[in-house]
């Protein structure tokens, strides 16, 4: 199937777009600001590297920077969305 190698990533980024939305939301109370913003970025990286890091010890997983990026990016898009809607 020719759509496999590109369900992985994407379950990634979709993962780590609500995984950012949430932390968005934990983290804004009442704060606002660049710290805030990078802060949950910071977070949804670091959770993904924790998180590949945790399958390198499992049977049959990998880590894989691949999916530490799209972590990253599925973050970032997240971030990117709140952004763009508190504009509107």
């Amino acid at each position: 199937m020719w759509l496999r190698p590109y369900l992985s990533p994407l379950a990634h980024v979709v993962e780590y777009v609500v995984l950012g939305a949430l932390a968005y939301r934990a983290a804004h109370t009442g704060r606002t600001g660049r710290r805030l913003w990078v802060g949950v970025f910071i977070f949804g990286v670091v959770a993904g590297a924790l998180d590949e890091f945790h399958q390198s010890y499992v049977r049959g997983r990998a880590a894989e920077l691949a999916d530490v990026l799209a972590d990253g990016a599925g973050t970032l898009l997240a971030l990117a969305t709140i952004w763009v809607w508190r504009r509107r």
